[in-house]
This record gives structure tokens, C-alpha cells and sequence, in this order.
């Protein structure tokens, strides 16, 4: 079975916290293995404005799905913060996608942004990835607004593979 969404952090098992990498890295390495890498071995949630983290669904001692997400905190014109999320990369194995994972990673990923406050989502997409993310914008997301743009710079294996 498939657990929660969960945030990774210090406290989680490290064997779950390679998981997470090996996936990322399965799914988005060739084109993207530098980017991930930093992403995941650097301090980049000290930043003062940004910070990355990652997000699974549990399946038994396994992941089922990852996702590596930057945190965006502006200042807007009135001296308020605005928080936004990038869902940078969304996977699930490439023997189990198509089986709703994704879709319940989002839901999951949503849920959470509503309760952090978050304004926006910003997903970036390729065409290969765009048909699961335009289903994903729906009456059941309970964000406010979902963002959708096309990165054309990126691989055809697309910014999901869920």
C-alpha cells in the first residue's frame, strides 16, 4: 500500500531518503543529474528567499513517488511575503506509472501547500507531461491557482514522469 505524502527531512530513515534520490535521479538524471544533485546535497533551504525539499509517498520499505519542490518567498509592493512552490520534478517508478500515483502525489502536494499557505503552484512541463498536469488543474485542487508552462528546453521524458 502507498502511504501519505510526507516531507523528508533529518529525522526521515536515510534508507527512504536514498530512495527518494535514486528515483529522482532514475526518472530525470540524464538531462537533469547535476541539477538533482545539487538540488538534493547542498544547503539550498538556507537561502534567504528559496529553499528545495523533497516530498514521497511511502510504499512499504520503499518510495512510490517523489517530488523535488523550491519554495519561492517574495516580498511583494506592500512589504507582504508571498509563497510560491515549483514542482521542479514529479516521478513515480517507470513500472508502476500510470497506476494514479502522481495524480495522488499532487493531490497529496496540494493539500499541503493549502495548509502552508502557499499561494501558487508553478509547474514547469514539457508536451510529454502536460496532458497529466492540465487533468490535474480541476475543481478537486483546492489552490486558489494552478500556473502551467511549457519549458521547451527540457527532454521529451518531461517534468513528469508520474
Amino acid at each position: 500500500t502507498v502511504g501519505p505524502l510526507e516531507v523528508l527531512h533529518a529525522a526521515t530513515p536515510p534508507a527512504v531518503r536514498a530512495a527518494a534520490r535514486a528515483l529522482l535521479l532514475e526518472a530525470f538524471g540524464a538531462h537533469h543529474a547535476e541539477e538533482v544533485a545539487q538540488m538534493l546535497d547542498s544547503d539550498y533551504e538556507n537561502r534567504e528567499n528559496d529553499r528545495a525539499f523533497v516530498c514521497a509517498n511511502r510504499a512499504g520499505a520503499g518510495v512510490a513517488t517523489a517530488a523535488l519542490i523550491v519554495e519561492h518567498r517574495v516580498l511583494g509592493a506592500e512589504k507582504t511575503r508571498a509563497i510560491t512552490w515549483e514542482v521542479m520534478w514529479l516521478c513515480a517508478p517507470k513500472d508502476r506509472r500510470g497506476r494514479g500515483l502522481g495524480g495522488r502525489a499532487w493531490d497529496g502536494i496540494s493539500r499541503l501547500a493549502t495548509a502552508r499557505g502557499v499561494a501558487g503552484i508553478l509547474v514547469p512541463s514539457t508536451d510529454a507531461a502536460l496532458l497529466f498536469w492540465l487533468r490535474r488543474a480541476s475543481a478537486e485542487c483546492p489552490m486558489a491557482a494552478t500556473l502551467l508552462r511549457e519549458d521547451e528546453d527540457a527532454p521529451s521524458a518531461g517534468a513528469s514522469s508520474a
